[in-house]
């Protein structure tokens, strides 16, 4: 859910009165928090927006990878959603996550009313083993990727055969911006350098009932990668 108010009309508690009955209805489904990303600017406007009811979890860290390796069979690059089923396990290996179904997938990415992704697709025989979803972006002049979703069973497998194929694009660096035990950090190997983020993102939650687990509010449990705020 994505809202902002004209400032002509600011001040009169719109987005309250807007967003309390799409949280009542994800409450009657079982729905325990809202999960949000945030800038230095929209974190000021929570902190003084109480009835809003976000707080902020710890920061998203920005890292950049050199991309590489041996091209290998089975990966081609998309504009669009694959249309094959998709055969693959979605679920980080640990940590809290949202649970990636395919229909997640194809809503969030593929169904997108103006975002327009690109995406790499590791098929065999017919089915789909693994996608990265990635933007274009640039690094100092450089072309960079963006990678904003990486699921599959295979996920060394799929990010070594994405790599691969992007070098051989031009295309040689990846930036993620990801919780900092987040699996898919791990799997791209270490960064080219300490990067300190010009433009902080922020995890955050709204609680919509009682007795939210602890571990909920630590940065370190989350295993996320993401920050293309909608």
């Amino acid at each position: 859910m994505n809202m902002a108010v004209h400032p002509d009309h600011r001040g009169r508690g719109l987005i309250k009165l807007v967003s309390a009955p799409v949280y009542d209805a994800v409450k009657a489904v079982g729905g325990v928090m809202g999960l949000g990303f945030s800038n230095a600017v929209g974190v000021k406007v929570d902190r003084h927006s109480k009835g809003y009811g976000y707080q902020v979890i710890g920061q998203m860290r920005p890292s950049f990878h050199l991309l590489g390796g041996h091209p290998t069979d089975g990966l081609t690059l998309h504009d669009h959603f694959p249309t094959a089923p998709l055969c693959i396990d979605a679920h980080p290996p640990t940590g809290w996550h949202f649970a990636k179904t395919e229909a997640y997938l194809r809503t969030r990415y593929g169904a997108h009313p103006f975002r327009r992704y690109q995406y790499g697709v590791w098929q065999k025989a017919g089915q789909v083993l693994g996608v990265v979803v990635y933007r274009r972006a640039s690094l100092l002049g450089m072309p960079t990727a963006a990678v904003l979703e990486v699921v599959g069973g295979d996920s060394a497998g799929l990010i070594a055969r994405w790599s691969a194929t992007m070098r051989g694009r031009g295309v040689w660096v990846a930036h993620l911006l990801s919780t900092p035990s987040a699996a898919v950090r791990r799997t791209f190997g270490a960064t080219l350098a300490p990067v300190v983020a010009r433009t902080p993102s922020y995890l955050t939650i709204k609680p919509l009932s009682d007795g939210l687990p602890t571990a909920a509010w630590s940065l370190a449990t989350w295993d996320f990668v993401g920050g293309d705020v909608l």
